[in-house]
């Protein structure tokens, strides 16, 4: 029966895993943030869904990968890869769709549901072919679900894969779609280029003191300072509110002893031959051919079961549904290679054979106190982070400025500026000590306003900033920025030179042939073939080397060479498909992937396009909070 269980598992319920939480938000008893429990924190549309709900489903999706990498997944694996945000979008677009699907008129009647049950041969005996209730009850009590829960979550499976269904219905990618995209991949062009530098170019003149001031006055965004803030700002990082000292020895073990038999000890398992009968004198007959030293795989195979079917695989006590069966299995005198039964159970009459046994272990409390001390001091740090954060909303709200809000928590503000969104002052210096984050919301903000407490991005805490200041963008006085214009007169000229020269080529190469123009000019000229997708051209910046096959046969293209300030000027003389490099069966491989590809972004398009129609709204700090907790 377990592994029927685990088959199902992997299918339609493979994302409704009930995790057990290693150290739990409820085993440190840390209060939640605002109660963010007592409203939405995600709403879609007409449907609310409470910090609650999205952590039971945080915790589901943990459990299945830890599942999946045999235990290998941890919390903060999930976090590290975004996991928490992944399954809030995914609860969206859920709910999304299901209220689409039912506004269309879908509809997916419980009878339809069982029908569909019946059917999945996850929940068939494999012996008759027929629904077999021992295994659905398995997962119910596994999932700690009752029917009609489980009823109603398949409904809400199913009506999304019939919109699901529907949407992706199209006859696919045409043929000539993957033809045209394999030949574009093995084309190959035969070019011939030509660069041109400074060597070619005229000779550089001296700029007059009018060239300067013309230059400065034409070209004012290369002088103007930028707008420059003054901010007033105060962080909250997680590490300012570490106490080491305050988990004390006592209370690891309080800890420890009251989460011992959930988290810390593992039960006697034990695998086990189980097998089921109707009648009591079928039960006895198998257990008189065991006695008689027959192997428990004949038994099996005069039902028509393999013995891998009647093979229940390390399973502890609680695994059992059946409480006669778990007793007998379980039985304290019952060794490995000794048989009970019959035994009458919920449905039938069974015989088990002990194969293996594991006993039970505890983890002692010093192998897990650096764990518990670990996550006792992370949450109690989150909750004085989160005190602090409390205490300034609330001087604010009183009409304090955000220094003297900062100084009443306990938070000393700093002033920072002039600076600009790039981090440097008005002589070029970089100011330093302003984070990137605080920055950033700083120039979002007007002169005078103040925001709201907001997290940074790498979650290390949140911070406040006020605008003091703005200073707006200035065209800075030809006088102060003189030797900046001198500089940049004399790049603009090389460029503007090595075009002339780059553009007298091409004129000349078009009345005739651009090997023999830029053999007459002293460039270096190549010929070869270039292939899509291979090692492109040295000499050719890489926009140049994807240009050229854009370009039409005889085509002379100009762009960047790859040295710098230099120009490239190519011509495409042939282009060829090399058709032995297409694979057979590669057509119809890339019409799948186009297809599915396809399908995809028509998907996603529509599941976009229902979140805006309903609206999609989350509790940014509720959401977080259930991240800082651990699930």
């Amino acid at each position: 029966m377990l592994k029927s269980v685990k088959n199902a598992l992997k299918g339609v319920l493979a994302w409704v895993v009930i995790a057990l939480l290693v150290l739990s938000f409820a085993a440190w008893q840390v209060p939640e943030m605002r109660n963010f429990a007592q409203n939405s924190a995600l709403r879609v549309g007409d449907r609310g869904f409470s910090a609650a709900e999205i952590r039971t489903e945080l915790n589901r999706e943990v459990a299945n990968r830890r599942q999946e990498a045999d235990g290998g997944y941890t919390y903060a694996d999930a976090v590290a890869e975004g996991l928490p945000g992944q399954v809030v979008q995914q609860m969206a677009s859920r709910a999304a769709l299901e209220q689409q699907a039912e506004a269309l008129g879908l509809a997916m009647p419980r009878d339809l549901v069982r029908e569909i049950l019946n059917a999945d041969e996850r929940f068939q005996d494999p012996a008759t072919g027929e629904f077999n209730t021992t295994v659905l009850q398995a997962v119910l009590q596994f999932y700690n679900m009752s029917v009609q829960q489980f009823e109603q979550l398949m409904r809400g499976e199913f009506l999304r894969g019939q919109l699901i269904s529907a949407i992706a219905s199209g006859p696919g990618a045409p043929s000539t779609v993957a033809e045209a995209v394999l030949l574009r991949d093995i084309e190959s062009r035969e070019i011939t280029y030509a660069i041109v530098d400074e060597t070619l170019a005229e000779k550089a003149a001296t700029p007059s003191e009018e060239d300067l001031r013309n230059y400065h006055a034409s070209n004012p965004e290369q002088f103007t300072a930028p707008e420059y803030r003054t901010l007033t700002y105060a962080a909250l990082r997680l590490e300012d509110f570490e106490d080491r000292d305050s988990i004390s020895e006592e209370r690891l073990r309080e800890v420890y002893d009251g989460n011992r038999e959930r988290l810390y000890e593992t039960p006697e398992q034990r695998t086990l031959y189980q097998i089921r009968f109707d009648t009591e004198g079928e039960a006895q007959a198998a257990v008189a051919q065991l006695a008689a030293g027959q192997p428990f795989e004949a038994i099996a195979a005069a039902k028509g079961q393999s013995l891998d079917s009647v093979t229940y695989e390390d399973v502890a006590a609680g695994d059992l549904v059946d409480p006669n069966v778990r007793e007998a299995a379980f039985a304290a005198d019952l060794e490995p290679g000794e048989y009970a039964g019959p035994i009458q159970g919920l449905f039938g009459f069974a015989v088990v054979q002990v194969v293996d046994m594991t006993p039970p272990t505890t983890r002692a409390f010093d192998e897990v106190a650096d764990e518990i001390r670990t996550a006792l001091l992370e949450n109690e740090t989150r909750k004085a982070l989160y005190d602090a954060v409390e205490a300034i909303e609330n001087q604010r709200d009183t009409g304090a400025s955000l220094s003297e809000a900062a100084r009443a928590a306990g938070v000393e503000p700093a002033t920072a500026g002039p600076v600009d969104a790039f981090s440097f002052g008005p002589g070029g210096e970089v100011v330093a000590e302003v984070p990137g984050d605080v920055l950033k919301e700083g120039f979002d903000l007007d002169e005078g306003a103040e925001s709201v407490a907001v997290e940074f991005e790498d979650d290390s805490g949140y911070f406040f900033v006020a605008v003091n200041e703005v200073i707006p963008s200035t065209l800075r006085p030809y006088e102060d920025v003189a030797e900046d214009v001198r500089r940049a007169w004399v790049r603009a000229d090389k460029t503007r030179r090595i075009a002339t020269a780059a553009e007298k080529l091409r004129t000349a190469a078009l009345e005739g042939d651009l090997a023999a123009s830029a053999a007459v000019a002293g460039a270096k000229v190549e010929t070869l073939t270039v292939n899509r997708g291979r090692l492109p051209a040295a000499d050719l910046s890489e926009g140049l080397n994807e240009e050229l096959f854009l370009a039409r046969v005889g085509e002379i293209i100009q762009g960047a060479a790859a040295a710098p300030d230099a120009l490239a000027l190519v011509e495409v003389r042939g282009a060829r498909h090399d058709l032995s490099r297409i694979n057979p069966g590669q057509a119809q491989m890339l019409r799948q992937y186009l297809t599915f590809q396809m399908d995809q972004e028509l998907f996603d398009a529509y599941v976009a396009a229902v979140r805006d129609d309903l609206g999609v709204r989350t509790d940014a700090s509720a959401i977080d909070a259930i991240v800082s907790e651990g699930g």
